[in-house]
């Protein structure tokens, strides 16, 4: 070790906000290292490394650290790699449906869709099972840049990186499983810490009911949650944790009930009941509905991204997307060993995931 006396002479460096923000939530940094930002609030110095560097917009910045965890930060960010529809400030259907967030409050609304729990219908015929404790699931990996962006390669020599100009890889999803192989293995898990550990009731061929209320919405805004809703035959959604482990596969049977407000508010009674005003649309009249947010889309959408497509699902993004959600394909991929949850020696080897159609 070699100390040098402290000299008061030199220059104090002033650290950037958002340099000091992106070492505080770096979540990869291990236990055992330690925090550098609680190490000043108790020492007036405190040893570290660090480096001067220009990011993209010419600023001037700074990364630090402490070894052997010592991260350079990379000069572009998550945004430069979003395609370019993505910097504008048009308000697409998920935010007019959901509502926004902004710093400006003027541009903040909220959402006119509400989603309800989800009540067991049957506790008799439909029991909860003991607690369980899943195989150990930690968080997403960004760094993992051969799964998150584009790739031009195979080669983990020449892979595209944060760095490079490249596009980000799409929506992060998982192939359904058997569900028979989700529990903790204590033998190969051991060495993680029992903190970490979450316990569940898992459920199996379970029915709910659950309501999904809507306002003022637009009949391609209805379309297009109806479209999110009812999946084409043999497919499922994947809702809730352990969806990489074959858990969260649902099957999602949509039914639509319209208000009339005026008919709901004008009488009190109708000839049975209560005047609800309620209307429940036959499964063609979704269709009508679905078709329609459909065609706009496809209107809309970019030549080359809709090529020859009729529906939205021969287009080439949810043509992938309907195969990780065929409930039958995952299970044959899993059984044929085609698909399996990754461990850190496939993370070593930096293999590019193939798109659906290829594995």
């Amino acid at each position: 070790w070699i100390i040098f006396p402290r000299d008061s002479s030199k220059k104090r460096i002033e650290i950037p906000e958002i340099d000091i923000k992106n070492y505080d939530m770096d979540e990869s940094r291990e236990s055992k290292v330690p925090d550098l930002i609680k190490l000043c609030k108790k020492y007036q110095d405190v040893p570290c490394f660090y480096i001067e560097w220009e990011d993209a917009d010419k600023n001037q910045r700074i990364s630090f650290g402490h070894t052997p965890l010592f991260r350079i930060a990379y000069t572009k960010s998550i945004k430069d790699h979003l395609p370019l529809v993505h910097h504008s400030d048009i308000i697409d259907f998920a935010h007019a449906i959901f509502g926004n967030t902004s710093e400006k409050n003027e541009d903040s609304f909220s959402g006119r869709v509400f989603f309800e729990d989800a009540q067991l219908i049957d506790l008799d015929s439909n029991p909860t099972s003991d607690e369980k404790i899943p195989k150990i699931l930690l968080g997403p990996k960004p760094t993992t840049f051969q799964h998150y962006l584009e790739q031009e390669t195979t080669n983990k020599d020449k892979l595209k990186h944060y760095n490079s100009e490249t596009w980000i890889r799409g929506n992060k999803s998982y192939w359904h499983k058997s569900g028979d192989n989700w529990e903790k293995d204590d033998q190969s898990e051991e060495k993680f810490n029992r903190k970490i550990e979450t316990k569940i009731k898992p459920v199996n061929n379970t029915n709910f009911n659950c309501r999904i209320r809507y306002e003022n919405l637009s009949r391609n805004e209805l379309g297009a949650l109806l479209f999110a809703l009812k999946l084409p035959d043999g497919c499922a959604h994947k809702l809730g944790m352990g969806k990489s482990i074959g858990l969260g596969s649902v099957q999602i049977q949509p039914k639509l009930f319209v208000i009339n407000r005026k008919e709901r508010y004008s009488v009190l009674f109708n000839t049975k009941s209560w005047e609800l005003g309620e209307t429940q649309y036959d499964d063609v009249k979704v269709s009508e509905i679905i078709s329609d947010f459909e065609k706009y889309i496809l209107e809309n959408m970019d030549e080359k991204e809709r090529e020859n497509a009729q529906s939205l699902w021969e287009t080439f993004r949810l043509r992938q997307f309907r195969l990780l959600l065929d409930f039958e394909k995952g299970k044959e991929l899993e059984k044929s060993n085609k698909i399996n949850y990754m461990g850190i020696e496939e993370f070593k080897k930096r293999n590019v995931l193939s798109i659906p159609e290829n594995v």
